[in-house]
């Protein structure tokens, strides 16, 4: 119970540092749209790169244990 009230207390105090610090114009920015949408290329290339192509055919997909 005591875990609860001051989890509420925290999250309560960062709601208020970041509306006085004014964090929420800043998100509601056109430059956030941008910076979003650039790191949305990156981790998907990057998940490309990690994971490779699942569309290219390999030589070894085609060859028969037989």
């Amino acid at each position: 119970m005591a875990k609860a009230w001051l989890g509420t207390f925290i999250i309560l105090i960062l709601l208020i540092i970041a509306y006085s610090i004014d964090l929420f114009a800043f998100l509601a920015d056109k430059a956030v749209y941008y910076i979003a949408v650039v790191l949305l290329i990156l981790a998907l290339s990057a998940a490309g790169i990690i994971l490779g192509n699942p569309f290219k055919k390999d030589r070894e997909d085609d060859k028969s244990d037989e």
